[in-house]
């Protein structure tokens, strides 16, 4: 029982991973995305920031706008 539990946990996270990025990619900026999903900006940071190192990608964020490398997309 405790496994089911622990696999519907991470399948929760990956599905917020999934909407933060697609956020992020729709409007371009964190805090757009933020304010979309109705978190935090620095939450939503933690989602990235979780995401990116789960996959071993980062977004470009050297942009006004976040850009997905050559990986994302």
């Amino acid at each position: 029982m405790y496994v089911c539990i622990i696999k519907i946990i991470e399948v929760r996270l990956d599905l917020e991973w999934l909407r933060t990025f697609k956020a992020i990619y729709e409007t371009g900026t964190l805090s757009a995305a933020a304010q979309e999903l109705f978190i935090s900006q620095p939450g939503l940071s933690l989602h990235l920031n979780s995401l990116e190192v789960f996959t071993g990608y980062k977004l470009d964020r050297s942009a006004r706008k976040m850009v997905p490398t050559e990986i994302w997309i």
